[in-house]
C-alpha cells in the first residue's frame, strides 16, 4: 500500500485528498447520495471498507481503490461486485 499512497500523493491535484480504510457507510454519507436511500436497508454490509478513497475539494469521494497483493479470481470478483454495488448506490444520477 505504501507505493499506492506515495503515487497518489505525487499525482493528485492540490484540492484532492485521500483516506485509507474508509468505511462504506462513510463513503455513502460523503457521496451525498439520495437521503431517502440512506434509510433503506442496504445489500452492502456496513462492515465493508475501501482500501483507499480519493476525495475532491468538496470532500466527495471520486474514486475507490481496492488493493490486492495477488490475483485470486474468487476474492477479486467478490470485491469487484461489492465496489460496483457501492458505486451504483452512491452515484449521482442513480439516486
Amino acid at each position: 500500500m505504501p507505493c499506492i499512497t506515495e503515487s497518489l500523493d505525487k499525482f493528485q491535484g492540490p484540492q484532492e485528498s485521500f483516506g485509507l480504510e474508509v468505511s462504506f457507510p462513510d463513503i455513502r454519507e460523503l457521496s451525498d447520495s439520495n437521503p431517502e436511500s440512506r434509510h433503506r436497508p442496504s445489500m452492502i454490509p456496513d462492515t465493508n471498507r475501501a482500501d483507499v478513497v480519493i476525495f475532491n475539494a468538496a470532500l466527495r469521494p471520486t474514486c475507490v481503490i481496492e488493493a490486492k497483493r495477488s490475483w485470486n479470481v474468487e476474492m477479486c470478483g467478490r470485491d469487484l461486485r461489492r465496489i460496483g454495488d457501492l458505486v451504483r448506490k452512491c452515484a449521482h444520477g442513480h439516486g
